[in-house]
């Protein structure tokens, strides 16, 4: 059985290529610093046209103190910091049903982003229940028990974050 996939996967190549290009860019002290703010005004802009539809994750993740959009922004140039912040809103964030389907998508929109050595190695950093919180979350986002995925199928797109001893 093939992977599940989702149609915003070119979507994200192409925003991860431009934030990757732009990153590249600022290390390389390439551009000006009015270049620099700009192209991190664009990436601010790609993210916050990418999930304008997630207003409950935004409102909630604002009522527990976080700048949603931004840690995710940070998230996608590989900050672990704003990766640290992303997943523990998990388990601090007072999600509802709503809201915590937004957070699941946007957790799984930055592993397959990020890639699963960066994620694990990122999550691998909290305590153990946000570790399962998130991945929980990412289940959900996977489509564990809606679609004919499998944990063996999880396990093998993302080993490092679902290691073996975990199981759904």
């Amino acid at each position: 059985m093939s992977p599940v996939r989702r149609p915003d996967c070119l979507a994200g190549l192409c925003l991860a290529v431009a934030l990757a290009w732009c990153a590249g860019c600022t290390k390389g002290n390439t551009l000006t610093s009015s270049e620099d703010n700009a192209a991190e005004a664009a990436a601010a802009q790609d993210v916050a046209s990418r999930f304008a539809g997630y207003d409950d994750t935004l409102t909630v993740a604002k009522t527990a103190g976080y700048d949603y959009l931004d840690v995710v922004r940070r998230c996608l140039l590989r900050d672990e910091a704003a990766m640290g912040d992303l997943l523990q809103m998990t388990e601090k964030a007072p999600f509802d049903a709503a809201s915590s389907e937004g957070h699941a998508y946007v957790l799984g929109y930055v592993l397959r982003d990020t890639g699963d050595r960066f994620f694990a190695a990122c999550l691998a950093q909290e305590t153990a229940s946000v570790q399962k919180a998130v991945r929980d979350e990412l289940l959900n986002d996977l489509g564990y028990g809606d679609t004919p995925i499998t944990a063996d199928e999880i396990r093998d797109l993302y080993p490092r974050t679902f290691p073996r001893p975990f199981g759904p």
